[in-house]
């Protein structure tokens, strides 16, 4: 027996020449052969299309007696010579399609059924179920003829299924590993500023909500007392102050007068250096009229007498000229010896200076003293003064300006502006699972920021405590009666993130298991570090050997 193999077709469906006639812009003609892709017609009579031209045509269809017509359309694929053309159905209906595929498969089995149940077949949406094998297993079938849409399906399936199977064991990790509180708020250490003793508020120096340093005043305190200490020394001061302006305008003038008179005084020494130089010409006369009268005596011209009183003239004249000249070195010695300080008129000193020297000094030393209390009083005033006792914030001023206080009455509250820390607050189950130095993530949504923090203290009775009758009151088991209390592991970063008290937070910790039978089994999962060796691990036996 010989065996014949065919060459591999590609083609999807089965051609055949069974009578299908196809009208086409009026004109009608049986086509050459036909499939469900397309058909073919030679000795086309009309005008040939062309190809990638789109056909608006009426399929017609004989079987035993009967005319089944549907419309279709098609694109021209290819041209034979200029009278044969072949086009593909570009929209075929379901109930064509399956009418063809049914009219072709009976043709090719050699088999025909009435046509009463083959249109009852097709109008009828039932199924039939093949059980014929494959005719294109997968490992034979081309890529572009895989069915793309059932892999698409597939993927979208398992890709939607890991996600929602990742979800379900994230919300158990979370459920038994995790605990999520959301009753969190960031605060900061407050500290309350009480009064010291009886007295009025003065003035309130700032406002609530106002940022404060340390030992920034923020009250001044009135005392009576104090105030009017404080009014007397300024007006002592006030005095003094004219005591000295006035001593000091008295200096200035005496220092002018002096002036003055030194100038008198040089006036006086140059008028009698002028006398003393006329009374030495008048000594010179007087001398030669004498030398001339004793000369004429002599020769007998002239009486005794006219020489007498030409001695006497010389003698009158010298004298005069010796107290003048006495009385100059006198007003220059007085004049050397004065200092600029006093002058002597010729018959007493004159001067002030020293005497309004001497009280403006002690006028500016009272000025001094006098400052120097009202200093005091000012300072002892401010140290009275409410300030600041660390950099932060002001929560509430409880006085107001001129209202009266006792001590003990408070007066304001501070926040500081460091030491951030979150409060959370649990229910009595939920912090059961707490445990100290536990390493917990805040969530800040304000700021949509995420900050680690370390738990620095659980207190499970916060909540329960009655400050009217100071004792214990147990709650409802809900009631978020206990509270921990987390500090930021970087204070640096939660500064520069803005993290300020009052933003509310989201707390993630740890759970711990209240059971011992659970703790013991997740003990060997838990992570645990090697211990460091220190020098003191090592320290004692040696010592000890070294002793023995």
């Amino acid at each position: 027996m010989k065996l014949v193999r065919e060459r591999p077709s590609q083609r999807l469906h089965h051609r055949v020449e069974a009578p299908l006639y196809v009208d086409i812009n009026g004109v009608s003609q049986r086509v050459a052969n036909w499939s469900l892709g397309g058909f073919r017609i030679d000795a086309f009579e009309g005008d040939l299309p062309p190809v990638g031209q789109a056909l608006e045509c009426s399929c017609t269809l004989p079987f035993q007696g009967f005319s089944i017509s549907f419309k279709s359309d098609a694109e021209v694929i290819r041209r034979h010579g200029e009278t044969s053309f072949a086009a593909q159905f570009r929209h075929l209906g379901e109930r064509e399609r399956a009418l063809m595929s049914h009219f072709v498969e009976e043709l090719v089995r050699g088999s025909m059924v009435p046509a009463e149940d083959t249109i009852q077949r097709i109008d009828v949406p039932v199924t039939p179920v093949s059980t014929d094998p494959s005719i294109n297993p997968a490992h034979g079938t081309p890529m572009r003829r895989r069915p793309f849409r059932a892999f698409c399906l597939t993927t979208l399936h398992v890709v939607l299924g890991g996600l929602v199977v990742g979800y379900a064991a994230t919300l158990l990790y979370t459920h038994f590993y995790r605990m999520e509180v959301e009753t969190a708020v960031i605060s900061a250490p407050i500290e309350v500023v009480a009064a010291q003793g009886d007295g009025r508020i003065g003035e309130v120096l700032v406002q609530q909500g106002d940022p404060v340093s340390a030992g920034q005043p923020v009250m001044l305190l009135a005392d009576n007392d104090l105030e009017q200490r404080i009014d007397m020394a300024r007006l002592q001061v006030e005095h003094e102050r004219a005591v000295y302006a006035t001593l000091d305008n008295q200096l200035v003038e005496e220092r002018q007068r002096l002036r003055d008179y030194g100038m008198v005084s040089a006036t006086d020494i140059q008028q009698v250096g002028w006398e003393i130089g006329a009374l030495e010409s008048q000594v010179t006369t007087a001398r030669a009229r004498r030398d001339r009268m004793a000369q004429l005596f002599a020769q007998g011209w002239v009486k005794k007498y006219e020489i007498e009183e030409a001695e006497s003239a010389l003698a009158t004249v010298s004298s005069q000229l010796q107290a003048r000249k006495l009385h100059r070195k006198e007003l220059e010695t007085l004049s050397k010896r004065g200092d600029g300080k006093r002058f002597f008129d010729g018959s007493q000193f004159r001067g002030e200076i020293v005497r309004l020297d001497s009280e403006r000094r002690r006028a500016e030393a009272a000025v001094a003293r006098a400052e120097e209390e009202l200093e005091a009083l000012i300072q002892h005033r401010e140290r009275l003064a409410v300030r600041a006792p660390f950099a932060g914030k002001v929560l509430d001023v409880a006085v107001g300006p001129g209202s009266a206080m006792t001590r003990g009455t408070t007066l304001a509250t501070f926040e500081r502006e460091t030491d951030r820390v979150v409060d959370a607050y649990l229910t009595q189950d939920e912090v059961f699972e707490v445990g100290l130095n536990d390493t917990a993530v805040v969530y800040v949504p304000a700021l949509d920021t995420r900050l680690e923090a370390e738990v620095v203290r659980v207190d499970r009775t916060r909540g329960f405590v009655d400050e009217q009758q100071a004792r214990y009151s147990w709650r409802a088991p809900m009631d978020r009666s206990a509270l921990v209390s987390l500090r930021f592991t970087e204070p640096t970063a939660a500064a520069e993130a803005g993290v300020r008290a009052g933003l509310p937070a989201s707390v993630i910790f740890k759970r711990r298991s209240g059971n011992e039978l659970l703790a013991e089994l997740r003990a060997p999962f838990k992570r645990t570090e090697p211990p460091q060796e220190t020098a003191s691990t090592y320290a004692l036996p040696f010592r000890w050997s070294e002793g023995k």
